[in-house]
């Protein structure tokens, strides 16, 4: 399913949502059209939960828009298998309402003259039937009507000869945890193991990525996707203006369709150099740490599924190649079972609700993002990461009446104030892990955000933070002697370059 909205038509958040609720409570018999785009926080089930950061604010706990106006193409009328779902200015009407209406026709790609084939262009409309009066006779209707036009006369066409690529570039690159105290907490970790507190935990790095020139979350998405990013999900939510999240996932939660289910364990990492020199079976029988790992996760997807299905098809586990590294996946089918074993009522009005939710309060954190046991590796991250996690990691998606599509939102960014990207990912550890590949694994998920941009050069970078030749010139040209300048310059040099040792005589 590819998926685009724009607009609000409807909004839940923290306050619209019943306790141990996370997602929309859409019952079958509400139109197949209404589908809520968004996610909850990778804390959301905790009850011990820190406060979000101030970062994250826009986000809530929770937050799912019902987009006013909604492209979407289903996937089995594309020729690519690439995954999407994408909302920006969620932020209008919030208002309680009774009844919708969808409209849809297949929209013209302006740029080839030629029909999107199998696209929908639907419109979403939320309002208050008054008692006795016709459904369209209100002032309600009329206001939902009037916004809907609105909403339409703010599209454009696609640009003819496709969109300009970003030129901005990478101003300053920083990292609250340093090299050595990430590994340290890893070395926490492996005592922790050793003495039976966890079998396994995943440590999250993060990195701030300020740019030259702003872009919005969908540029950003497009800039790092390119035409070379296959078997990944892509995600893209937009609550308020200036605050976005990316993500780019190798990882599905879930598919819930009726009463079938569908998710996957995803765990284990290796370079793809390594993937191309020895191949997908010497590589699965080459590292115990790995193995052991996914074997970790695959166990508990397994116990978890149980408890709402006793038909549960496991599938092979084979490689995930993608472009920097590989990884060990593992799909599953279930069939939904009620408490007497068998398949569950198709009469259940809210089914696809209770899996979808059950997946998110209850299968998330999956230890490939968290760990086992899921509450000591809750309070071990939270001792080990400054930083708060938001929605990286968390339940993202779609959520409709008759089903839903989430993902594990890892490898991921989000968006401030247009310049500002914090850039999240982690590795998960385990007995015989080793800090320092934890730490270089870790690296190589975050290149396709922190690779991304060409450093500006150190000539670029004024006083203040500001960009302009002259300023930095003018900076260099008042240091008091040569031998100032050239050591400014081979510093700032180094620190591009990464480098954060280095002695200057």
């Amino acid at each position: 399913l590819v998926l685009a909205g724009v607009g609000a038509a409807h909004l839940r958040g923290d306050g619209d949502l019943e306790s141990g609720q996370l997602v929309p409570k859409l019952a079958q018999h509400v139109h197949e059209g209404i589908r809520y785009i968004g996610g909850a926080r990778f804390d959301s089930a905790d009850p011990e939960a820190r406060s979000a950061g101030a970062e994250w604010q826009p986000f809530g706990r929770c937050c799912w828009v019902l987009p006013r106006v909604e492209l979407s193409v289903q996937e089995s009328r594309r020729t690519t298998t690439r995954n999407s779902a994408h909302i920006s200015e969620g932020t209008a009407s919030s208002e309680v309402a009774s009844s919708s209406s969808t409209s849809s026709t297949e929209p013209k790609d302006e740029a080839s003259g030629q029909l999107v084939q199998g696209a929908v262009l639907a419109v979403h409309l939320r309002w208050r039937q008054c008692e006795g009066q016709p459904s369209t006779s209100d002032s309600s209707w009329a206001a939902e009507r009037r916004r809907a036009v609105e909403a339409l006369g703010r599209l454009r066409p696609p640009l003819k000869g496709g969109h300009r690529p970003y030129s901005g570039e990478l101003l300053r690159q920083s990292e609250q945890v340093t090299k050595e105290q990430f590994e340290a907490k890893v070395n926490e970790a492996l005592e922790a193991f050793r003495s039976g507190e966890l079998k396994k935990v995943v440590l999250a790095r993060k990195v701030l990525m300020e740019l030259t020139q702003e872009i919005d979350a969908v540029a950003l998405l497009r800039h790092i996707v390119g035409k070379t990013h296959k078997r990944q999900y892509l995600f893209v939510f937009e609550p308020s203006p200036g605050a976005a999240f990316v993500s780019l996932t190798p990882e599905r939660l879930c598919k819930v369709d009726g009463a079938d289910i569908w998710t996957e364990a995803v765990a284990g990492t290796w370079p793809m150099e390594e993937y191309n020199k020895i191949g997908e079976a010497a590589l699965l029988a080459s590292s115990k740490k790995h193995s052991n790992e996914h074997q970790v996760v695959v166990d508990y997807i397994s116990k978890l599924l149980g408890r709402v299905s006793q038909h549960v098809k496991v599938c092979e586990e084979h490689i995930l190649p993608l472009r920097d590294l590989v990884h060990i996946k593992q799909s599953y089918h279930a069939i939904a079972a009620g408490a007497d074993g068998v398949a569950e009522s198709a009469g259940d009005p809210y089914r696809a609700y209770g899996l979808t939710n059950f997946f998110c309060t209850e299968m998330s954190p999956t230890p490939a993002v968290g760990g086992i046991p899921l509450d000591k590796a809750r309070r071990f991250i939270e001792r080990a990461e400054p930083f708060d996690r938001g929605f990286y990691a968390a339940p993202c998606g779609v959520v409709g009446p008759r089903g839903s599509e989430l993902i594990v939102a890892i490898r991921s960014c989000l968006v401030r104030g247009g310049r500002e990207l914090h850039v999240y990912a982690g590795a998960g550890m385990v007995q015989g892990s080793n800090p320092s590949e934890e730490h270089a694994e870790i690296r190589l998920k975050m290149r396709q955000f922190t690779d991304a941009f060409p450093r500006a050069p150190a000539c670029a970078v004024s006083a203040g933070g500001r960009t302009g030749t002259a300023a930095s010139i003018q900076r260099l040209a008042e240091l008091p002697n040569m031998n100032s300048l050239w050591a400014t310059l081979v510093v700032e040099e180094l620190s591009r370059l990464g480098v954060r040792n280095y002695v200057i005589c």
